[in-house]
């Protein structure tokens, strides 16, 4: 029970990041609002990891759990006073992008995981190598689609929008923060 909740909880988290961008997005059009916007989410991210840290340094662990009842009282209060948005022009999903997708993290997660864990062993090397593979048939692929006027699970041209980059960026490193160095 407790593997399949946090399960449950690793899928939650990783819908964060997108749908609140999509949020921001939506709902502030002009260029110097949708800055600011997400200019303060990310520091919220970078605040939420700074007061996790100093709750796990002087209380007890399960006192960080408590940063996330804030956010369940905003997305319980959320559909209440915003509206829902459907992208009338919205593409449909590609399942061969999404399992390739899959096919590059997973084993690549797995790779890491095992090298931390265990060294440079052959199956770990050989898992990040075969996720960099599928990654690069990935990239291909939402290349192709883009080219060919589909819509691709991943458009590559947002990595050009200064916005998304510094965004993205920001995060990685608030991420690796977090991480800590490697063992």
């Amino acid at each position: 029970m407790l593997i399949a909740a946090r399960a449950l909880l690793g899928i939650a988290g990783a819908t964060l990041s997108p749908s609140t961008l999509s949020l921001i997005t939506t709902l502030f059009r002009d260029p110097r609002q949708q800055a600011s916007a997400v200019g303060i989410w990310a520091g919220c991210f970078v605040v939420a990891a700074i007061v996790g840290g100093v709750l796990l340094e002087h209380f007890w662990w399960g006192s960080v759990l408590l940063l996330g009842v804030p956010a369940m009282v905003l997305l319980l209060v959320g559909p209440v006073l915003l509206s829902e948005y459907r992208n009338p022009q919205a593409g449909r999903l590609d399942l061969v992008s999404v399992a390739l997708s899959l096919g590059a993290i997973l084993p690549i997660v797995y790779g890491l995981k095992e090298l931390a864990r265990s060294g440079g062993q052959p199956l770990p090397i050989a898992a990040i190598v075969i996720g960099l593979a599928v990654g690069w048939r990935f990239l291909r692929r939402q290349h192709t689609l883009a080219d060919a006027g589909i819509d691709p699970l991943l458009d590559l041209r947002l990595f050009t929008n200064p916005t998304f980059s510094t965004t993205l960026d920001s995060l990685l490193a608030n991420s690796t923060w977090r991480a800590g160095p490697w063992p």
